[in-house]
């Protein structure tokens, strides 16, 4: 997995460092968590807006979310990890688990435009702009390391000087555009037209 070139884009680009940021569920229910929202992007949630919607009880993956929930184990893991025994020990043969699936999938899909409104796109998108929230990401990805011993360790402090770009990749593992709207380029928080040096990033998602 490789990265672009960003240098040839900006002037007196000294170096190029490339960031990659693993992105996982807990940024979503964060966001979710602290915008109010009713409902987040749990498994567990899933399931019960499935159980609220009548979803169709012979479906073998809804049946199969029930009994793991039962049991404890409350992880969308969980779920993927039991399609593959299923269709090893023939409990269901594979066209129909692929079409439980897709009908699955399209329930899902219903579910994120339900928690994830376009108001709450919108709001967390002006917040991160007026705030500054993205442009403290990218300056500050190394700020949680706060004791100077393990900071002191770390190559990438000791190699930056002034001119040097950032280009982040990021890699999400969440089924929302949250992080989208977060991290998005605004010009209220990127504004190329500062007198003072500019911050270079350079953005691969």
């Amino acid at each position: 997995m490789g990265y672009i070139d960003f240098r040839d884009k900006f002037k007196k680009t000294r170096e190029q460092h490339n960031v990659m940021a693993i992105v996982g569920n807990g940024f979503d229910l964060q966001v979710l968590s602290d915008f109010g929202s009713r409902s987040d992007t749990r498994y567990a949630s899933f399931y019960h807006y499935l159980q609220f919607r009548n979803f169709d009880p012979a479906n073998h993956l809804f049946r199969k979310m029930g009994e793991l929930l039962a049991a404890g184990a409350p992880n969308w893991s969980d779920i993927e990890g039991a399609i593959i025994p299923a269709l090893r020990d023939g409990a269901v043969h594979e066209s129909v688990l692929r079409e439980d699936l897709r009908n699955v999938q399209l329930e899902f899909a219903k579910f994120l435009d339900e928690v994830v409104t376009p108001e709450l796109l919108t709001e967390l998108g002006n917040a991160s702009a007026s705030q500054k929230w993205a442009l403290r990401t990218f300056t500050e990805f190394l700020g949680d390391i706060r004791d100077p011993a393990e900071y002191g360790k770390m190559a990438l402090p000791r190699r930056l000087d002034i001119g040097d770009l950032f280009n982040f990749k990021f890699i999400n593992f969440n089924y929302t555009s949250l992080l989208d709207d977060y991290a998005y380029l605004d010009q209220t928080q990127f504004d190329w037209r500062v007198p003072s040096e500019p911050v270079r990033v350079g953005l691969e998602s």
